[in-house]
């Protein structure tokens, strides 16, 4: 389900596709134990949980946040900390 598909969508709607999706990988774990594909297997899920139409809106908003969570943050981190966490 592409992010776009997920906008106007309500919560429980939301879960209900995220729940598949949990669904259709514990199927995929099952099969394991019947196929000696295991690396095939994991690709796959790997494929699906980390394609860029299910990540890209949380990534987002991580980017977007980020600059101003580290500056509430620089009084409490080590000057080499803050560098580091900035670039």
């Amino acid at each position: 389900t592409s992010s776009s598909n997920m906008e106007g969508l309500e919560p429980a709607q939301i879960e209900q596709s995220g729940d598949e999706m949990m669904t259709n990988m514990i199927a995929e774990f099952e099969k394991l134990g019947q196929k000696e594909d295991f690396d095939q297997i994991v690709e796959n899920m790997l494929r699906q949980l980390l394609a860029k139409d299910l990540m890209y809106e949380p990534m987002s908003k991580v980017c977007d946040k980020y600059p101003e969570w580290l500056a509430e943050k620089y009084e409490t981190l080590s000057q080499d900390e803050y560098q580091r966490y900035g670039t």
